[in-house]
């Protein structure tokens, strides 16, 4: 059973956002950045054959995110039967390509048992590998592995600094995380303001978990004396 970090196709689509200045192909018909966008159209719409047939042409003219998209597309099993170990294989090409959260979606894959043996150390090395490349989700991931202590010892305070990372950069997962070490004072003081202001930030950019968050916080220092 995934965590409620588990990857979602939405999620790795958005963060595959296409660069048409930096990867279009001039010599192929339809420029590889185009095939990936029709690709994501695609997906958006639950058409996962028509998305897997785009991506997997756009990996092949060179869009380094295709492949992470192929991989997730086998690990969710849409437009193909489920198959973790062909995902873990997309992942490896996205790394191989300079993919950083294909480095995420292969530390998930490591951190869960699927398609691979579980294994927290290895888990954290490809997020420290994508969160050294510039990925944002890899720094909610340390994060929470060090929260729940999986590769060690639980281990707040350095949670605290990873979510802080992610935060920073304006990242809505990393502001709900944030709120819920100061609300229950993990690796920092207890501080339901603090929590509040995180979770608003987060609730404004459309956290779900965050906005639920935000009303129990609300209700909770209602009730108080």
């Amino acid at each position: 059973m995934k965590s409620p970090w588990g990857i979602l196709l939405v999620l790795f689509l958005a963060l595959g956002q296409w660069n048409a200045a930096a990867d279009e192909d001039s010599a192929e018909t339809v420029p590889s950045s185009e095939m990936y966008n029709e690709a994501v159209k695609a997906a958006s719409v639950s058409q996962y054959g028509k998305a897997m047939a785009f991506f997997e042409e756009s990996d092949h003219r060179g869009f380094k995110d295709a492949a992470r998209c192929v991989g997730v597309l086998y690990e969710q099993g849409q437009g193909v039967a489920q198959d973790y170990q062909k995902a873990m294989e997309w992942y490896r090409a996205g790394c191989a390509k300079g993919d950083a959260d294909a480095y995420v979606c292969a530390g998930l894959l490591y951190e869960l048992g699927e398609g691979v043996p579980q294994d927290f150390k290895v888990a954290m090395e490809q997020y420290k590998k994508a969160a050294s490349m510039g990925s944002v989700t890899a720094n909610n991931s340390i994060g929470l592995m060090l929260y729940k202590g999986e590769a060690s010892a639980p281990d707040y305070p350095q949670a605290y600094l990873w979510f802080k990372k992610a935060a920073d950069q304006g990242d809505p997962a990393g502001e709900n995380f944030l709120g819920l070490l100061y609300e229950y004072g993990h690796g920092v003081s207890c501080d339901n303001q603090q929590a509040l202001a995180w979770y608003k930030k987060s609730a404004k950019q459309g956290n779900l978990a965050a906005a639920k968050n935000l009303e129990k916080l609300q209700q909770k220092m209602a009730a108080q004396p």
